[in-house]
C-alpha cells in the first residue's frame, strides 16, 4: 500500500517498511525499514521518521539492484528491488522493435517484482511501469566503449 505524507513533516523522501532486507554484505537478511533521502540510502532500521512516500514490504524481500552497487550502506545511491520470493520468476526473452527507427532488442521480463527504484525514483510500482512507454526515467544510457 502506498501512502503520502506532507512534505513539511517528512524526514525522508521514501521509506520501505517491514521487508526482509538483504544488504549485499553476505549477512543473513533481517526485518527492517529502508529510508531514502535525496536519492541516497539514509537509514536501515526501525525508521520512526515520516516520509513523503511510504510503501509496505511486509512478506517481501528488499535487495540491492545492480552489481556495481551491490550493497546497501547509508550514503550510497539507492538502486533497490522489492520482490516476493514466492512468485519471483523470469520469462523467456522476446525480440521487440521499440528502439529509434524500429531497431531490435531483446527484453526479458520478470514476475514477482513489486517495486524497483533507481537513484531513489520508482521505475516499477506495484509490478507495473509507472510512466508511459517512451518517457525518460532516472539514470543514464550506458554504452560499450
Amino acid at each position: 500500500m502506498t501512502t503520502q505524507a506532507t512534505a513539511q513533516a517528512a524526514a525522508h523522501d521514501l521509506v520501505i517498511r517491514g521487508g526482509l532486507v538483504v544488504d549485499g554484505t553476505g549477512a543473513p537478511g533481517r526485518r527492517a525499514d529502508v529510508a531514502v533521502r535525496d536519492g541516497k540510502l539514509s537509514e536501515i532500521a526501525a525508521v520512526t521518521g515520516r516520509a513523503k512516500r511510504e510503501i509496505s514490504a511486509a512478506g517481501l524481500v528488499v535487495a540491492p539492484r545492480l552489481r556495481d552497487r551491490g550493497r546497501l550502506p547509508p550514503g550510497l545511491a539507492t538502486d533497490i528491488t522489492v520482490f516476493d520470493p514466492d512468485t519471483i520468476a523470469d520469462h523467456e526473452p522476446e525480440l521487440v522493435h521499440d528502439l529509434p527507427g524500429g531497431g531490435p532488442r531483446l527484453v526479458q521480463r520478470a514476475s514477482g517484482i513489486r517495486w524497483s527504484f533507481v537513484n531513489g525514483h520508482a521505475v516499477i510500482e506495484d509490478g507495473r511501469l509507472p510512466e508511459p512507454a517512451g518517457t525518460r526515467g532516472p539514470g543514464r544510457l550506458l554504452r560499450a566503449s
